[in-house]
């Protein structure tokens, strides 16, 4: 008998989906701060800040609609002990972390350029 926290191949489907939603949350905040740090550089005319804001917007908005991280997940279950399909375990969240540090990054910039009249 499976322990109770163990996957079963028969109950396929609810883990998979919650990580995939997980990850559609995470990316459409980034998305939205990634929008809204755009706006706001836009209002500010920091236009190197709109340039790389527009770029993080773009790149976030490409891995969510086209590449979808948690897709291959979702879409197939894997047999037991089948690593080759297996995606690194820090890939996806690896490039989440880059993204909400590069979207920080750009928004303390921004709020440096605006107290000190820089950029």
């Amino acid at each position: 008998m499976p322990a109770p926290h163990s996957a079963r191949p028969d109950l396929y489907g609810a883990q998979p989906e919650r990580t995939a939603l997980a990850w559609q949350r995470s990316l459409l905040s980034v998305q939205l701060g990634s929008v809204l740090l755009t706006l706001t550089a836009v209002r500010e005319q920091a236009w190197v800040l709109v340039i790389l804001g527009a770029a993080l917007t773009t790149a976030v908005g490409w891995w969510l609609l086209v590449r979808g991280p948690a897709r291959q997940s979702v879409t197939r279950p894997r047999p037991e002990g089948d690593a080759s399909a297996r995606p690194g375990p820090a890939g996806g969240l690896l490039r989440l972390v880059v993204a909400v540090s590069l979207l920080g990054t750009l928004g303390v910039t921004l709020a440096l350029s605006r107290a000190f009249g820089a950029l």
